[in-house]
């Protein structure tokens, strides 16, 4: 992976239609009042694919995004970008 890879990543996610739905929603960032800029949305989701190819790291999460960068077993390897609207999980102890 490389920067070419994650600059197709950039090209295919619709930053507006995150935007669209921030703005609808009244849903800001800690540091603004407003919902982000198209430039704010890209640099964040930048930065987080860019720390999970520097890295080899399985995830990044800021802002709503997440970034994945996964390797199967085959060698392949994927990145994407999500924004997320809800997670819900749960975990059971092995004692």
């Amino acid at each position: 992976m490389n920067s070419i890879d994650i600059d197709k990543v950039m090209e295919r996610f619709d930053f507006h239609k995150v935007q669209k739905h921030m703005k609808d929603n009244n849903l800001t960032w800690w540091d603004s009042p407003e919902a982000p800029t198209i430039d704010n949305l890209r640099s964040t989701a930048y930065q987080c694919l860019s720390t999970v190819v520097r890295e080899e790291s399985l995830n990044c999460s800021t802002g709503g995004f997440l970034a994945l960068y996964l390797t199967y077993p085959s060698g392949s390897k994927e990145l994407s970008l999500i924004f997320q609207l809800e997670k819900s999980y749960t975990t059971k102890s092995s004692r």
